[in-house]
């Protein structure tokens, strides 16, 4: 991230680059003023590690001298991570111990930032050995010959990323439509359950929700009695398939703190259900959901050409709310498109059969072959096309309709029986194609292939 230029004052420049870079670099101008410009170039940058969603951090280190060493290493990422790292902490301007009411004292911080809907990162550093870490140092991210642990924690800093108008909108129209609108996020569960919550996204409560309501413990909380779930990423590795089926069973579902295989799992067991996902993202990360999805959807403004590669489809505006209105096209499409299959089948029936009573009865035809043509290509044609244009029959009407196959347990439990019987079935791998050709024609006479239709 930079500014556009230089040679304004800082609250009168643009910002170019990341969102979240853009507003910590916006909040270090303010407080630093003109020497901003200058602290590059006095202190550059000799090595970094860039922001990872395996480790969640992002390192760099920087030519800062201080009483030991010419090289300051510096440290930003997710809190929880962050901390662990840490041995110290900066309390004014002394480094003393990290204790447990220090850990306690964070906690209760960042609960309170992350539940306002606030992206909240830490920051933590650590002032290099010069007798070991000397100007003309090497170091390689492969071997990771820099220190691991021991930082000192420095602070928390919180974000502010409103929703974009009209987002809360559309949701509410996927949710009268009978589309659920899943979140999929790397910020902490509780910014995620504050942001749904201002869109509208999650309205019930949680298990965690309902057991600080009632006071009872948490394992005591029925399915029955809560309709949202937030699950953490480190979660999603060892839950097994009645665990998936129980999540997206619930309407308001919430993956947080998720990495990229993360997602892909996501997408895969919702797919494994019966559900036809789409999917949106903006980065490389999320570029392998994207391909999986059955449809992806990248960003225009702020993707990145991996994912718009991986996608089927590009959001040129970048708005949640242009996908809705393509759904509701979408529905107008496939409705003009059954009126004018209707048309065609209602005006042919009545050409087709005096044709074919002529056949089986001795009845003279009522209506010649060129008759037919001159009907179907001079004025039936062109009647059946005007329902490419046609309205909706009201204005809201399309978006309340529900989806034509909505996935239950009962559909759950028939798709699961169907692919068993298709494993019964199945061919070993490496099969002829005589073997595959000879399955497919005895298939119509077997039981299975009726049960299955």
């Amino acid at each position: 991230v930079k500014f556009d230029r230089t040679d304004v004052p800082i609250e009168k420049r643009t910002l170019l680059g990341d969102a979240t870079e853009s507003g910590l670099v916006r909040f270090a101008a303010s407080r630093t003023g003109p020497e901003f410009d200058a602290m590059e170039d006095r202190h550059p940058k000799v090595f970094e590690v860039p922001f990872s969603s395996a480790t969640k951090v992002m390192l760099t280190i920087h030519r800062l001298e201080h009483t030991n060493g010419p090289l300051t290493l510096l440290l930003k990422g997710a809190p929880e991570r962050v901390l662990r790292l840490c041995s110290t902490i900066l309390y004014g301007d002394t480094e003393i111990p990290l204790t447990d009411a220090h850990r306690a004292e964070f906690q209760e911080s960042y609960e309170g930032m992350a539940g306002q809907g606030h992206r909240v990162l830490a920051f933590a550093k650590l002032k290099l050995d010069g007798a070991t870490y000397t100007t003309d140092y090497t170091f390689d991210r492969r071997s990771g010959n820099w220190p691991q642990d021991g930082f000192m924690f420095v602070g928390l800093a919180s974000l502010e990323d409103p929703p974009k108008h009209g987002v809360r909108e559309a949701v509410g129209r996927c949710r009268a439509a009978g589309i659920q609108v899943v979140m999929v996020t790397g910020d902490h569960p509780l910014t995620a359950e504050a942001v749904a919550r201002r869109i509208n996204l999650v309205l019930g409560e949680t298990r965690e929700g309902v057991a600080r309501r009632t006071g009872r413990p948490i394992d005591t909380i029925g399915d029955d009695e809560y309709e949202a779930v937030v699950v953490h990423g480190e979660q999603i590795e060892g839950m097994s398939d009645a665990d998936w089926e129980h999540v997206f069973r619930k309407p308001e579902v919430i993956f947080a703190r998720t990495s990229p295989r993360n997602k892909l799992d996501i997408v895969a067991r919702a797919q494994t259900l019966g559900h036809i996902c789409a999917v949106t993202g903006d980065g490389v990360n999320d570029a392998p959901a994207l391909k999986k999805a059955d449809l992806g959807v990248a960003m225009n403004a702020s993707g990145s050409d991996v994912s718009k590669e991986a996608a089927s489809m590009i959001l040129l505006d970048d708005n949640f709310a242009s996908i809705v209105r393509g759904i509701e096209e979408g529905r107008l499409i496939f409705a003009n498109l059954k009126k004018s299959i209707r048309y065609t089948l209602t005006h042919s029936t009545p050409e087709v059969v005096p044709q074919i009573l002529y056949i089986i009865v001795p009845l003279p035809a009522m209506i010649t072959s060129i008759m037919i043509l001159v009907i179907d290509l001079g004025f039936e044609v062109l009647a059946a096309l005007t329902y490419a244009w046609e309205p909706a029959e009201s204005p809201t009407g399309l978006m309340k309709l529900p989806p034509r196959k909505p996935v239950t347990v009962r559909s759950i439990m028939q798709k699961r029986a169907r692919e068993a019987r298709d494993a019964e079935d199945a061919l070993p791998e490496g099969a002829a194609w005589i073997q595959r050709l000879g399955r497919a024609m005895r298939a119509p006479f077997t039981r299975n292939w009726w049960i299955n239709r």
